[in-house]
């Protein structure tokens, strides 16, 4: 429940206690159906209490898991249609597209069942906007490879993306070509937005360029909030404003006046500039504040 080195060392313990259940097995949900577990944990004084144990209550866990899954596939596919938004395909010209389930956490059944309903849904609703009449579905899952842990050429659940870039580097199969090199064509990490009726409001996207002034907020006050997300989903405009993944800054205002606006710039990948101006003055590089940088 803190910050410190022993509080880390136990959330860890319990994190690998917790694997097993997260991954299925069958041993640890039998062990679980107790309602106790047991593990070592290290108290503020540094002394190790053996066999501690921890009530637990399987039916929570396994909401909480899924929940926390569920926002990850919907984060998922809102990036797919953002990734569409931003390109000349558009979803009319795909035959199929086809997902592929990579890592250990790849093996929950949380992970193929969330999946699977969220395809549903969304092919339902693809099919129904772009008048499809094919009953199969737009979006085919693929599992996690399978357990080759002998084997030591072979990928596995953990191995399979690093073989995947082994397989795509320079000289390889496939020439992969980094437009990352230049930090200019890095993305801003961040949507920028406002609360508004509780909902997380995009005004700045990730994909906005650098150094063009964005119309935030009037400078009305002498002070004002930036939340700020990286979940694709955040670009929905319906994201709770109080979800975990949403971050705030509190920032002032030097000038006040209400025919002005707060205006805000992207500079690199994780800052950002404000100042006050209006319209006109912008316009001519005159701000009646000082410009002022914040770091995310």
């Amino acid at each position: 429940l803190s910050h410190s080195r022993e509080a880390k060392m136990n959330m860890k313990t319990l994190m690998e206690k917790l694997r097993p259940f997260w991954e299925g097995n069958a041993e640890a949900l039998a062990e679980l159906e107790s309602g106790v577990i047991t593990l070592n944990v290290t108290d503020t004084n540094g002394q190790v209490h053996a066999s501690f144990e921890l009530d637990i209550v399987v039916n929570d866990l396994q909401v909480l898991l899924e929940d926390r899954i569920r926002k990850g596939v919907v984060s998922f596919f809102d990036a797919l249609r953002e990734s569409f938004s931003n390109s000349a395909i558009s979803m009319q010209d795909v035959e199929k597209i086809n997902i592929f389930l990579a890592g250990n956490s790849s093996k929950s059944a949380l992970v193929s069942k969330v999946f699977d309903e969220e395809i549903k849904l969304r092919s339902e609703a693809i099919k129904k906007a772009l008048h499809f009449t094919d009953e199969q579905s737009i979006f085919e899952l693929h599992q996690t490879l399978g357990n080759n842990e002998d084997a030591i050429d072979k990928p596995t659940g953990k191995t399979g993306v690093a073989f995947g870039l082994i397989e795509t580097r320079k000289g390889g199969k496939t020439l992969v070509i980094d437009h990352n090199t230049d930090e200019n064509n890095i993305n801003f990490k961040y949507y920028l937005g406002m609360n508004k009726r509780n909902k997380f409001r995009t005004l700045i996207d990730r994909s906005d360029e650098y150094n063009q002034w964005t119309d935030f907020i009037d400078a009305g006050e002498d002070t004002f909030e930036v939340y700020y997300a990286s979940l694709a989903s955040a670009s929905t405009n319906q994201l709770d404003i109080s979800d975990p993944s949403i971050q705030k800054k509190m920032l002032r205002i030097d000038t006040v006046d209400e025919d002005a606006s707060v205006f805000i710039r992207l500079k690199n990948a994780t800052e950002f500039e404000y100042v006050v101006a209006t319209e006109e003055s912008l316009q001519n590089n005159q701000y009646l504040d000082n410009v002022k940088a914040v770091a995310l």
